[in-house]
């Protein structure tokens, strides 16, 4: 979402497909290094901001492919078939490809262990044999420890049969919040079944 000054710019007239690569691993380097940036991204002519509708946008995941020394990372094959993927899907007619990663949905907690539903992940995900990190849970005083993640191959809870994924940790008995990738780096692990992976998020709207 882009802004003029700090306020949100409405456009209207032909739209175009914004899809934004991530470059949360440069970011990640600079700020490491103390090394002050500022990005802006622009888009049109005469520089006009956009904000675009919900079925007009889309995001090509590369949380678990970027590079901690530049923000044009060496998987760009990768990176433009995820892209691909997305326009597709959204402009050329390709109904039921899929083209996004998983995305939170909601939560429910059983036997202090937490069960995470996705969007786009109807057959379930995986880390393809990858360890699972960059997952926290907190409870009510909204402390968050770092959370054990594992994925049940075939857990259900009227989301289908299919696999799911938990977390749980042993100070967090009753257990209210999560989140994935909240630092300035890591590196990602979970995906749908489809290949395609999760950015990051949480489960809450609290700072």
């Amino acid at each position: 979402i882009m802004g003029d000054n700090g306020q949100i710019k409405d456009f209207e007239g032909s739209s175009s497909e914004v899809i934004v690569g991530q470059a949360l691993n440069f970011i990640k380097k600079n700020v490491d290094n103390s090394n002050p940036f500022f990005t802006v991204i622009w888009d049109g002519s005469p520089h006009d901001p956009f904000v675009a509708s919900e079925d007009d946008q889309g995001m090509a995941v590369t949380l678990d492919i970027g590079s901690t020394i530049t923000n044009h990372p060496p998987e760009k094959l990768l990176i433009g078939k995820r892209l691909a993927y997305w326009a597709l899907a959204k402009n050329y007619g390709f109904n039921g490809l899929p083209h996004s990663g998983p995305v939170y949905e909601s939560m429910k907690v059983k036997n202090n262990k937490v069960y995470v539903n996705f969007k786009f992940a109807k057959n379930g995900v995986t880390s393809y044999g990858k360890p699972l990190s960059g997952f926290e849970i907190a409870g009510e005083d909204k402390i968050f420890y770092s959370a054990d993640a594992l994925i049940d191959p075939h857990w259900s809870a009227g989301w289908e049969n299919r696999s799911v994924l938990t977390l749980s940790n042993k100070n967090v008995p009753n257990p209210l919040y999560i989140r994935y990738g909240w630092k300035n780096y890591i590196e990602g692990a979970l995906y749908n079944v489809e290949g395609l992976p999760a950015s990051s998020f949480r489960s809450y709207d609290f700072d």
